[in-house]
């Protein structure tokens, strides 16, 4: 209820009364939402700079064994997917994980929902005397409960991660190693610092002379210096520059490939490759030879420095088939960070020389981290029961692949799961499964779809990748154009427009017909 006051048209004051609702989430609750949204990436810095705020708690690396308490919360999320509801499973990592069938999930009964979740919490929060139980194993139980290590075969996925080079870093050192006066040296690591992350070069060289303060003769010899480094082709600025470095590097000097990339790139960009032949004076057969040279070039010199590019992605779940055909979805233990309280202050926390404000502040720390730990497994919980969802209604899917794609929207998830749409869409953000037949994210089993003429229901992944097969099996010489893809499509029951059509070959980043098309 709120009093407000407006000024009517005459001037004058009045007073008036309206009532609205609003939704305030609490620390505890925005920090959990934020938790669940996070990728693994994000997770673990975000548990990083909780734990520097935290003297009572540590953070368990990746793959590693982490103390776990000798007696578990009976608020631990159980819950069973198995097909005949005998077995029960929990977060815990050390469990089984339950066969899934092509039965619907719903939510078993005494299942945690949010609410319960959000109660939980809060009772938490208000119940700091009840502080220090269950949580501080003694040294031996640290060993004794700590989970065994399996062997994994998908080991060399998660270990396989070296340290990449920076372009920049790499250049700067082959500049210290080069012949080269002060001032083009200067200018050097002036054009060195500025070429963008595929390694081009796109800057004037008249900025780079004022900046390093140097002639511009000397800043052309500078870039003439830079483009003689490894990899080939650097600090280039355009495509058929940085083609043409890679060719003068070459032993055997290819005069006809180096024509092509100067004068004909464009047209062959653009599949026109009997004009390029007609241009050149050569036949077919021998432009098809000059194109397989030039596809072992690199167009883009630097991508191969960039870390964002080479950083590996880390499943957040697997999904493996058993020897019944079923499929067991399980956390991705190995790369899962996990908090837990060190013992390091056990002895100061129960000295009796302790102040109030001390005891205060060691009560406080504890309830935070308790409350940490609850909403690290209660994000782990909710991951692995939209995976298990995803796999249970998408069992067409894992077993004859993509054009098995059932039609599903997030909030049909939500309406199965018994929980609010926002939760599945946070806790499908940024989230992958490692299946058998590959890495896929969490959305990618969420869409709309067509339903067939006999009734059969196709999501619009399904009819993209039967748009993929079609394509995959036409003929190169004559491809496929977009209004023949619908025909084929309606044929198959699906009324799908020819514009449709060609939005999810875009999407796929499928070129048209006549970028298809096969002139040899």
């Amino acid at each position: 209820m709120a009093d407000t006051l407006s000024q009517n048209l005459s001037g004058e004051l009045s007073q008036n009364t309206s009532q609205t609702q609003k939704l305030k989430l609490s620390a505890h609750q925005l920090h959990s939402v934020q938790l669940l949204e996070s990728s693994m990436t994000d997770l673990e810095a975000s548990l990083r700079t909780l734990v520097d705020s935290n003297p009572l708690l540590e953070l368990a690396e990746p793959g590693e064994e982490a103390p776990v308490p000798e007696e578990k919360s009976s608020e631990e999320d159980d819950f069973s997917l198995s097909d005949d509801g005998e077995e029960e499973y929990s977060i815990d990592e050390d469990a089984p994980s339950s066969p899934l069938s092509r039965e619907t999930l719903s939510p078993e009964p005494g299942q945690e929902t949010e609410k319960d979740w959000d109660e939980h919490l809060q009772e938490l929060a208000q119940d700091p005397e009840n502080w220090g139980e269950g949580f501080f194993p003694s040294g031996d139980e640290q060993t004794e409960n700590a989970s065994p290590g399996r062997e994994d075969p998908r080991e060399y996925f998660f270990d396989n991660l070296t340290k990449e080079q920076n372009l920049k870093d790499v250049l700067m050192e082959e500049l210290s190693f080069a012949d080269a006066a002060e001032n083009v040296r200067r200018a050097a690591e002036c054009i060195i610092g500025s070429l963008e992350e595929n390694g081009y070069f796109t800057d004037a060289l008249t900025d780079v002379a004022q900046t390093a303060n140097v002639t511009l003769p000397e800043a052309e010899e500078a870039l003439a210096l830079v483009q003689s480094f490894d990899p080939p082709g650097v600090a280039a600025s355009s495509l058929s520059e940085c083609l043409l470095l890679q060719l003068k590097r070459k032993k055997n000097k290819d005069r006809l490939l180096e024509k092509l990339v100067k004068d004909h790139l464009e047209d062959v960009g653009k599949n026109r490759l009997p004009r390029v032949a007609e241009k050149l004076n050569i036949g077919m057969e021998k432009l098809s030879s000059l194109l397989e040279k030039l596809k072992k070039l690199d167009p883009c010199p630097g991508i191969r420095f960039n870390p964002e590019k080479n950083n590996r992605i880390v499943p957040d779940v697997i999904v493996e088939e058993d020897e019944n055909g079923e499929y067991t979805v399980s956390l991705n233990d190995r790369s899962m960070p996990r908090l837990y309280f060190s013992h390091a202050y056990d002895d100061l926390m129960n000295s009796p020389r302790l102040t109030p404000e001390e005891k205060n502040y060691f009560r406080e720390k504890t309830t935070e981290g308790k409350l940490a730990i609850y909403e690290l497994e209660h994000r782990s919980s909710t991951i692995l029961r939209i995976a298990r969802l995803i796999v249970s209604e998408q069992y067409e899917f894992f077993k004859h692949g993509g054009s098995a794609l059932k039609p599903m929207t997030m909030h049909q998830a939500a309406d199965k799961l018994g929980v609010d749409d926002s939760t599945v869409s946070r806790g499908c953000n940024q989230k992958y499964m490692l299946t058998p037949r590959g890495l896929f994210e969490f959305k990618y089993f969420f869409s709309t779809g067509f339903t067939s003429q006999s009734g059969e229901e196709a999501s619009s992944r399904a009819l993209m990748e039967m748009i993929r097969e079609m394509i995959e099996e036409e003929d190169p010489s004559r491809p496929l154009s977009d209004d023949a893809l619908s025909k084929l499509l309606k044929e198959k029951g699906y009324s799908v427009a020819r514009r449709t059509v060609m939005k999810y070959r875009e999407n796929m980043k499928i070129p048209s017909s006549q970028g298809r098309r096969k002139h040899i």
